[in-house]
């Protein structure tokens, strides 16, 4: 009665804005557009204040939403959705024996869209505030001993390429992306030039953070990369 008086004199804006418009869409399938990197206004807002956003990026936080889903349920809308509900998204995925970092990853995919929908009035209320994140050990990352490093460079390799990309992410620290991106331009006396990156989503782009760079390459190596290139024009 209070809600049918309040539409009859033209007071209703903040009433019926919750019930149109995405905040009755059901919010996994709200979720999915808000990270289609093509669509999202989110993304294309990101882009257009110089920030990076990345197509692999968006795969990634668009393929957790199956398990977020599975949690919180289909038909929940945009406009339903509390602060409890984050909260057992969380701690469900935990029970689940997932890494702190892959819980607070999935989490932060539902937290960064309400978060944009709340700035942007598409609800009324931000329920990610006062949410906390999860914490534990991190997996530690092992690496090669001289030995080991030593045999796996002797023994025969069934793809030359790999063996040498292998080379130049331990003698350079470059990144896959990096390597992969390597051009003939790139290679020069003693130094290689680090200008892009490449991956399947994105294809050619710019290093990680922007960080256009030099890296030091050994002789050998040039030589191995350009003898590659005799073979593989790839």
């Amino acid at each position: 009665k209070i809600v049918k008086a309040l539409e009859d004199r033209g007071l209703h804006s903040s009433i019926s804005s919750k019930r149109r418009g995405p905040s009755v869409e059901p919010f996994c399938t709200w979720l999915r557009s808000f990270w289609n990197f093509d669509t999202s206004k989110y993304i294309a807002e990101k882009i257009a204040h110089g920030q990076r956003a990345t197509k692999r990026h968006c795969q990634d936080m668009t393929s957790r939403v199956k398990d977020i889903e599975a949690i919180i349920g289909s038909k929940i809308t945009l406009g339903e959705i509390k602060r409890s509900h984050l909260s057992d998204l969380g701690v469900s995925l935990k029970r689940k024996g997932l890494a702190a970092s892959t819980v607070n990853k999935t989490v932060s995919v539902v937290a960064t869209a309400l978060r944009w929908a709340a700035v942007n009035e598409l609800i009324s209320i931000d329920p990610t505030r006062g949410l906390k994140g999860f914490s534990g050990e991190k997996r530690k990352r092992g690496i090669l001993e001289h030995e080991e490093a030593l045999t796996l460079f002797t023994i025969e390799w069934p793809d030359e390429r790999a063996r040498i990309a292998s080379l130049l992410a331990m003698t350079t620290g470059m990144r896959i992306g990096e390597i992969l991106a390597v051009q003939h331009k790139d290679i020069g006396q003693g130094r290689l030039h680090v200008n892009h990156s490449y991956s399947i989503r994105d294809k050619l782009k710019t290093p990680k953070n922007g960080e256009i760079r030099e890296a030091i390459l050994l002789p050998e190596l040039r030589d191995a990369l350009l003898q590659l290139e005799k073979r593989s024009p790839h």
